[in-house]
């Protein structure tokens, strides 16, 4: 898992396994409807929304950390 991908995770999960490579975290979360996953654990800021919209903040997450670092 790349610093970018790991970082973006951190930030919004409080819990996944941590073997799991960060495009499978991704696909588990990108369904749509679904708010709450046995084995992932989102932060509380975002236990509102679904884990699909979790899965995009986190892909803008990673996105955006691997722009500032160019």
């Amino acid at each position: 898992m790349t610093k970018s991908e790991r970082f973006a995770l951190d930030q919004w999960l409080s819990d996944y396994p941590k073997d799991m490579m960060y495009e499978k975290i991704i696909e588990r979360l990108d369904v749509p409807n679904e708010w709450k996953l046995e084995d992932i654990t989102v932060r509380g800021l975002v236990e509102n929304i679904t884990t699909e919209q979790v899965a995009e903040i986190i892909r803008d997450t990673k996105e955006a950390y691997e722009m500032s670092i160019g």
